[in-house]
C-alpha cells in the first residue's frame, strides 16, 4: 500500500494508492480493555466479567478487585471465582484459591496479597468475618481507614494462572460495603506489560463499530513501541493486540497508530545526565539534546516499523510518534512558569550547536561579549540570564545573544530528533506511508506578557508528512484563538489549511 498527501482541488488530500480518502479520522485508544468500574452498596451483589484472552499467558495470569479511593470504611467480599468458560451460576471448577474464604487468615495470606500504597498513605487491614456472608461460614472484611485517592491504592490480588488466547474466561465475586462506595475488579498479566484482559466487547470496540457504520476507514490510536533492554528481544504483544482488536472490528479499517518515544524508566535510571532538569531542581522525562536517547529511539522506533509492515503493511497509513508534554513535542511543564532545560546532555548539546555556529572561539566570544568563553565552558543560560532582558519586553540582540542563541538552539534541539524519527519511517516503508508529528496545542501554551518570553519557532522540515492536531478549543480557520507561544517550549502557530470535529489539522507534503 502507498499512502501520500497531495493537492487536490487546492486543499491537501490523503491519497492511498493514487485514490483520494475521506480525511475522517477515528481517534481513540486500543488499551481496549480497563478495569470493569461498578458500585456496591449494603446488600449482598454477584458482579462478573467474561473475557476471551487476548495472549498466551503461562502462569502470570491473575485477578484483582480494588477498593482505593473515596472514603474510609468496610467492604466485604465472598464467593470469588475464576473459571474457564462463559459465565454460569454453578462453574464446574473455580481457580480462584480459597476464595470462598473459607480457612484461617495464615492459610489464606498465602494466596491473596493486600496490596497498599505507602506513597498514598494507604491503610487498610482485613480479617474473616462469620457475622455476613453469602455461602459457607464466613467472609472477607476489609476496614479501610486511610483508602488513598484513587482505588488502585488499596486492592487484594492473587496470580499463578494460565490462559490461552482465543479462549473465554470468567471471573465473577460477592460483594457489599456499609455505605455506597465505587470499586473495580479485572483479570490481567501480572507483571510487564500489565495488560488488563477486559469484556468481552470493550468501549474501544464499541466506538470502533460505530466508527465502521460511519464510514470512517482511518483510525489513530495508541500501541506499544517496545524498548527492550540491551540482548533483550522487544515484546510485541501489546502492540499486535492493539492493532489487531482494530482491525477485528474493520477489517478494512486504515491505520495510523500513535506511539511514545519516551524511554523506560531503567533507560533514565542508567543515563542521570540525560533527564530534563528544572530550574526548581525537578527532573522530568528525557532532555531532547540526549544522544544516547536520540541514537536508540530510532533503533526501536524501526524495529516497531518493520514489525508493523511485515505484519499489517497492507493496512498501515503511517505512524505517527509521540512525546514530551501530552505527546505533542513541546516541553515538559511548559502549562507551568518553569524553565527547562538545564541538564549536562542540554548544555553538551548546546556548545556543539554553537562550535559548528560560530566555528572559531574567536566569533563566538565577539558574539556573546565574553572574552574569556570556550567552547568546552558553554552551560545553559541560568534562570536570572533567561528571565532578564535590556530593553523592556524585548532583547537587545548585541547584549543578550548568548539566552538569543539557546533559545535557538533549544528549538532545533525539539525539531531535530522530529527530523530523525521521519527520516527512520520514511527509510524503512520506502516512502510509502505517512509520519504525523503533534505540535503544541493553542488552547493551553498562551503567550503570556508578565515576563519577558523566547522566539518560538520551529523550522519545518521537508522529509515530514505531517498531520498534526493543534486546537481542541477555540477552533477557527482564522486563527484568531489564543497564541502559542509559552515559554521556550512551544512551536509557532500557524494557521490551519483544514479542520477536523476533534481539532485543527496541518498537512505539509514529503518530497517524492
Amino acid at each position: 500500500m502507498k499512502a501520500e498527501v497531495r493537492t487536490h482541488r487546492g486543499s491537501p488530500t490523503i491519497f492511498v494508492n493514487g485514490r483520494a480518502v475521506s480525511p475522517l479520522m477515528f481517534f481513540g485508544w486500543a488499551g481496549g480493555s480497563g478495569p470493569t468500574v461498578t458500585q456496591i452498596d449494603t446488600e449482598w451483589r454477584e458482579h462478573s466479567l467474561t473475557f476471551v484472552a487476548p495472549e498466551d499467558n503461562e502462569g502470570k495470569a491473575g485477578i484483582h478487585f480494588r477498593v482505593g479511593g473515596g472514603r474510609p470504611g468496610t467492604v466485604w467480599v465472598d464467593n470469588v471465582r475464576f473459571y474457564p468458560g462463559p459465565k454460569v451460576d454453578k462453574p464446574k471448577e473455580n481457580w480462584a484459591r480459597h476464595g470462598d474464604w473459607e480457612g484461617t487468615k495464615e492459610q489464606i495470606s498465602k494466596d491473596w496479597t493486600l496490596f497498599q500504597a505507602e506513597y498514598a498513605k494507604a491503610d487498610a487491614d482485613w480479617a474473616l468475618d462469620p457475622t455476613t456472608k453469602v455461602a459457607g461460614s464466613q467472609s472477607l472484611r476489609i476496614d479501610i481507614r486511610h483508602p488513598g485517592s484513587e482505588r488502585m491504592h488499596l486492592h487484594f490480588h492473587q496470580s499463578g494462572y494460565t490462559v490461552r488466547k482465543g479462549q473465554r474466561y470468567t471471573y465473577s465475586l460477592w460483594m457489599k460495603a456499609d455505605k455506597p462506595r465505587t470499586i473495580d475488579f479485572m483479570a490481567l498479566h501480572i507483571g510487564p506489560p500489565w495488560t488488563i484482559y477486559g469484556a468481552t466487547s470493550s468501549v474501544y470496540e464499541q466506538q470502533v463499530q460505530l466508527a465502521r457504520d460511519a464510514g470512517v476507514r482511518l483510525y489513530s490510536f495508541g500501541i506499544h513501541m517496545p524498548w527492550p533492554k540491551p540482548g533483550e528481544k522487544p515484546d510485541f504483544g501489546p502492540t499486535d493486540r492493539a492493532i489487531e482488536l482494530t482491525l477485528a472490528n474493520d477489517p478494512d479499517g486504515l491505520l495510523l497508530p500513535r506511539f511514545g518515544m519516551h524511554p523506560p524508566g531503567w533507560w533514565l535510571e542508567e543515563h542521570p545526565d540525560d533527564r530534563m532538569l528544572f530550574d526548581d531542581g525537578k527532573t522530568e522525562g528525557w532532555s531532547m539534546a540526549s544522544e544516547a536517547w536520540r541514537e536508540e529511539m530510532q533503533t526501536h522506533l524501526r524495529a516497531l516499523v518493520r514489525h508493523c509492515e511485515e505484519k499489517y503493511g497492507d493496512h498501515m497509513l503511517g505512524y505517527h510518534p509521540c512525546g514530551q508534554h501530552t505527546g505533542e513535542w513541546f516541553y515538559y511543564r511548559s502549562w507551568e512558569p518553569r524553565l527547562s532545560d538545564f541538564s549536562p546532555a542540554m548544555s553538551r548539546g548546546f556548545g556543539k550547536w554553537a562550535m559548528a555556529n560560530y566555528k572559531t572561539v574567536e566569533a563566538l566570544r565577539r558574539a556573546w561579549r565574553d572574552e574569556a568563553i570556550t567552547f568546552e565552558q558553554i552551560a545553559v543560560p541560568s534562570k536570572e540570564e533567561q528571565l532578564r532582558t535590556n530593553i523592556g519586553f524585548f532583547r537587545d540582540p548585541p547584549a543578550e545573544r548568548k539566552v538569543i542563541d539557546y533559545f535557538e538552539y533549544k528549538q532545533i534541539a525539539m525539531e531535530a530528533p522530529l527530523e530523525m524519527m521521519a527520516r527512520a519511517i520514511k527509510e524503512e516503508t520506502k516512502r510509502t506511508k505517512l509520519v504525523c508529528l503533534s505540535t503544541a496545542t493553542r488552547s493551553t501554551c498562551t503567550a503570556s506578557l508578565e515576563a519577558p518570553r523566547p522566539a518560538a519557532t520551529w523550522p519545518w522540515r521537508s522529509s515530514w508528512t505531517a498531520l498534526t492536531w493543534t486546537s481542541c478549543a477555540r477552533r477557527s480557520r482564522t486563527a484568531t484563538g489564543s497564541l502559542a507561544a509559552q515559554g521556550a517550549s512551544c512551536p509557532r502557530w500557524t494557521p490551519c489549511e483544514a479542520e477536523a470535529s476533534c481539532g485543527s489539522t496541518r498537512m505539509t507534503r514529503a518530497p517524492t
